[in-house]
């Protein structure tokens, strides 16, 4: 009989549940129209991104591999290897076998597609096809940066910002939601109410 009366009993239990129940039911019905619905509409979603691809873009690019050198010394011995390497004489993985051989940490290499302000010191060198000047760190480590092309700005595959889409497309069509239950229902706001709730 008590647990049957709790909500007449307690008018602030009887908010907390009715609260709760409404948010389940928003938290449901959000993931039907929004979340779930941006992940699984796989045609919505490629027609968002083509109508938005301009929001997609890549800057330009460098295409670099990076060798991060312990000291001088090691610098000197990677240098040489890069010249082997653009020639098709020798890989990264058998440069770092051969400097890291007695020390793991001596070199370290990182090959990809850079944007401008990603790595400092890449902005301290002419971007241009080649090896770069050495850059001298505060650690007193070098870097070596062998340049193997400039990439001008291009529009990005969905498959390079997929999660940023779908984010996005997910916002479209929360708006859109929205916008609808507007047009549909009247809001009417109980000011006085709500002012009570300002303290």
């Amino acid at each position: 009989i008590e647990e049957n009366n709790l909500e007449n009993k307690y008018p602030e239990y009887k908010s907390l549940l009715k609260e709760y129940k409404e948010g389940i039911l928003l938290f449901d019905l959000t993931n039907i129209k929004v979340w779930k619905k941006a992940i699984e509409d796989t045609v919505g979603l490629k027609e968002y991104f083509n109508f938005n691809q301009s929001l997609y873009t890549w800057p330009t690019r460098l295409d670099a591999t990076i060798y991060k050198c312990e000291d001088l010394s090691t610098a000197k011995n990677v240098k040489p290897n890069i010249y082997k390497k653009n020639r098709g004489k020798i890989t990264n993985e058998e440069i770092l076998s051969e400097i890291n051989n007695k020390n793991p940490l001596r070199l370290q290499i990182i090959s990809k597609k850079f944007i401008k302000n990603e790595i400092d010191y890449l902005n301290d060198i002419e971007w241009k096809v080649g090896i770069s000047k050495d850059i001298i760190l505060e650690d007193g480590s070098y870097v070596l940066v062998n340049i193997h092309d400039i990439l001008q700005p291009s529009n990005k595959k969905l498959s390079e910002i997929k999660g940023k889409v779908i984010s996005d497309y997910q916002k479209e069509l929360e708006d859109k939601w929205i916008l609808s239950l507007r047009s549909k229902y009247n809001i009417n706001i109980n000011k006085e109410l709500l002012y009570t709730l300002i303290k």
